[in-house]
């Protein structure tokens, strides 16, 4: 007879289903259960325990988090064109 289970169905892009699927193997490693109950094949969709799913949201955030910065960390000082010798941006050439 067959059994049905519930499950949470993980839609995201391959490349965050690969990071899924690394925390998961990383769980197993440290003998802790798979939240994982079916990988269907396809590159954008996992069958997961409907209570890992805060777990793995929390994970894909501080991997997003991880990657960006914010534009003011990637600005300049204010002035540092001046200090530099190098005209304003629109300014009299």
């Amino acid at each position: 007879m067959p059994q049905a289970t519930a499950g949470t169905l993980l839609t995201c892009d391959a490349a965050m289903k690969q990071f899924v699927l690394h925390l998961d193997d990383q769980r197993r490693s440290a003998g802790e259960p798979s939240f994982i109950l079916k990988d269907p094949g396809d590159a954008v969709h996992l069958l997961v325990k409907p209570d890992s799913v805060t777990f793995i949201r929390e994970q894909m955030a501080e991997l997003q988090n991880s990657n960006a910065f914010s534009r003011d960390e990637a600005m300049p000082e204010k002035g540092a064109a001046e200090k530099k010798g190098r005209p304003k941006k629109g300014g009299d050439a």
